[in-house]
């Protein structure tokens, strides 16, 4: 038992060194942590888990992510799907939209897989890198 407590007590305290280091005031930058999601209801409870754990541990999110929304809903499917997301995105915009930027990635036909595809998400999530830099 007592080696068991031992254990116990060594990854608590590696534990609280991880926790310690996120929370140094040098990781403190303007939008430090990032949290992707989806807009559906499982992915809007672990947001809504994730960011009290965040704020628990007075660690700041500047951005977040909501992936794979439907644009264009061309079948019954589709719709349907699009509908869902609809809702779990406004849930997301009223809650989280003036703490935090948030930044709505469409459904991809291809993985994000090479330069191009890399370079055409980053012109989502960096809209105003596009407009400032030359198209590379």
């Amino acid at each position: 038992m007592q080696e068991i407590l031992t254990d116990l007590k060594a990854e608590q305290e590696a534990l609280d060194h991880f926790l310690g280091t996120l929370s140094e005031p040098q990781w403190n930058l303007p939008s430090p942590y990032v949290i992707v999601t989806i807009a559906e209801g499982l992915g809007v409870r672990l947001t809504e888990r994730l960011l009290h754990d965040f704020e628990a541990f007075h660690l700041t999110v500047g951005h977040l992510i909501i992936n794979h929304l439907i644009q264009e809903a061309d079948c019954p499917f589709h719709r349907r799907r699009q509908a869902m997301q609809r809702k779990y995105l406004r849930q997301l915009k009223e809650t989280y939209g003036q703490r935090m930027a948030l930044i709505e990635v469409p459904l991809l036909a291809d993985e994000v897989k090479g330069i191009k595809r890399i370079r055409d998400i980053a012109d989502i999530l960096f809209p105003e890198a596009k407009k400032s830099s030359p198209r590379r």
